[in-house]
């Protein structure tokens, strides 16, 4: 498999971001954080294509 062109996983960059004030809701399953508060590899690399779009460039794609 040649893992030349794929991006190493993780949390989104460090900064602002589209989730930076997200909390768990108490007794409510959560699919994007883990328990700890960290955020799934699945749902990480969604996360940092938001954030590198901006608040602006969301705002005019919602």
């Amino acid at each position: 498999m040649n893992t030349r062109n794929q991006k190493p996983r993780g949390k989104p960059p460090a900064g602002p971001s589209i989730i930076a004030d997200y909390r768990l809701q108490p007794g409510v399953p959560d699919e994007m954080v883990d328990l700890a508060g960290n955020i799934r590899p699945g749902w990480a690399t969604l996360m940092a294509a938001f954030d590198k779009l901006g608040p602006t460039e969301l705002a005019a794609r919602f």
